[in-house]
């Protein structure tokens, strides 16, 4: 007998490759549905306060017709003629008596149809309810199907840690740790270029030659690490190395080499900020141009890109020697936690991780400086004050002694600045919507959102509009 061949056939998976485009359609949809969905349930409140007004309205009346009743009745305005000698004695009510009757069975009845509005307000509530659960639910399926684990640009950042190794001679090992955290697929894809850029740095940069190493006592290959962990909505991303660190004094030489910054403004500078300096477009430590570096096209990429997903990044010294670059970047660019505030009639949304503290301040500790940008005075602190488009600075200092106005302060660069805004209406979680293709290359909106009565506010992006607007006092939105 001849043996029967095995079977070929492929293990069934439980995998169906999709495309994005297709999912992003259908979170397009399901975004739409929800806002209009918002709308009718604020449609349905404004219905219930009506109908609130109303029964007030009745109970208003028919207090008024047994008050005229009484008042009647005390003055006898509304007597019948005696009934013949013998007759059936019936009680009879004048034609005042009969409108009264008739308001109060008018006023009655709209007291049943009020109830009867009012039971199904009642119940649409509940099913609103259910509405909004199952909508969260159908959204949160949606966007996770979005997700990536950071491991995913494994294999390509291997790729560029190699090549750049044997560019530059050096030895490497590197490792991820945290590569299961989830990420957006936007975020998980405009990750690669920051990552390549800081590795490139930690290799020709941060990493000693093996000799080099083996002369301070250090193994011949160098070590960088890739750390990722969820810190509320937002993924903090950090790479560092154990080579030789950074000194801030050439950092700050080097800039002034390159003409980036005066020699005067150099020495000003504090550690951080002589740190900082390297995310300066144009700014590079090499002293010739290869293939890896000297082109002055790194640190300032990683900065614009974070910045861009309404993130940031900052640079600092390792403990025991070597550099750590940090990055925060939210976890999805689709759904933010947004403060949804008010400024001269407008809304406006900031996200919530933008903003590290919200004030209420006295008109008195703001003042205006010589150099004619606003200062808040903040216990021993004076942080540069910043007013929203629209924003009428003399109304600001001439307020009221006791007036006092709300501010939300925004660390940026190490540093923190202070933006005015009229009120905070609420904080809450939306889905932002995308800018069209006209204003994507605008780094000072992240988007807008839908909010419940149907109103679309735009997503302030508010570091880079501080940085960039440093030397005015109003933000540029």
């Amino acid at each position: 007998l001849l043996a029967r061949p095995a079977s070929t056939a492929a293990a069934p998976t439980n995998r169906l490759a999709i495309d994005l485009d297709k999912v992003e359609a259908l979170v397009a949809k399901v975004t739409e549905i929800v806002a209009n969905r918002s709308v009718s349930h604020g449609l349905v409140e404004t219905l219930a306060n009506t109908v609130g007004e109303m029964a007030r309205v009745v109970t208003r009346l028919q207090s008024v017709a047994i008050s005229l009743h009484y008042q009647i009745t005390a003055q006898g305005r509304d007597s019948v003629a005696e009934p013949p000698a013998g007759a059936l004695e019936l009680e009879t009510y004048g034609p005042i008596h009969q409108l009264l009757l008739q308001l109060q069975e008018a006023a009655a009845d709209q007291q049943a149809l009020v109830q009867g509005i009012t039971d199904v307000v009642a119940r649409k509530r509940a099913l609103a309810a259910v509405e909004t659960r199952l909508d969260t639910e159908l959204q949160g399926a949606l966007l996770n199907m979005r997700l990536l684990p950071l491991g995913h640009l494994r294999v390509r950042l291997d790729q560029v840690v190699r090549s750049t190794a044997a560019a530059a001679g050096r030895e490497v090992r590197w490792t991820m740790e945290g590569q299961e955290v989830a990420l957006d697929k936007h975020v998980c894809d405009r990750l690669f270029e920051p990552l390549m850029h800081l590795l490139r740095n930690c290799v020709d940069h941060g990493i000693e030659p093996p000799l080099e190493r083996e002369t301070r006592g250090k193994p011949r290959g160098g070590q960088i690490t890739i750390r990722a962990a969820v810190e509320g909505n937002q993924a903090i991303i950090s790479v560092s190395d154990d080579g030789r660190g950074i000194d801030p004094d050439r950092v700050a030489t080097a800039a002034v080499a390159r003409g980036l910054v005066t020699a005067e403004h150099a020495r000003s500078l504090s550690t951080r900020e002589k740190l900082d300096l390297v995310f300066l477009p144009g700014f590079s430590t090499a002293r010739e141009v290869t293939e890896i570096s000297g082109r002055g096209m790194g640190m300032d990429i990683v900065r614009e890109i974070c910045t861009r997903m309404g993130g940031s990044v900052s640079l600092g010294q390792r403990q025991g020697g070597g550099t750590m670059v940090t990055m925060q970047v939210p976890l999805s660019l689709s759904v933010v936690q947004c403060l949804i505030t008010r400024e001269s009639g407008r809304l406006l949304a900031i996200p919530a991780s933008q903003v590290s503290a919200v004030q209420l301040v006295a008109p008195t500790a703001i003042s205006r400086h010589r150099d004619g940008g606003l200062r808040l005075r903040l216990g021993s602190a004076t942080l540069r004050l910043f007013l929203l488009p629209g924003s009428d600075a003399t109304a600001i200092t001439d307020a009221g002694e006791f007036e006092q106005r709300t501010v939300l302060l925004i660390p940026y660069h190490g540093e923190r600045a202070a933006v005015l805004v009229d009120e905070i209406v609420e904080e809450e979680e939306q889905i932002i919507k995308p800018l069209p293709l006209l204003l994507q290359g605008v780094d000072r909106l992240l988007g807008a959102v839908m909010l419940g009565d149907g109103t679309p506010a735009p997503v302030l992006n508010l570091p880079p509009s501080i940085t960039a607007d440093r030397k005015s006092t109003r933000l540029n939105s």
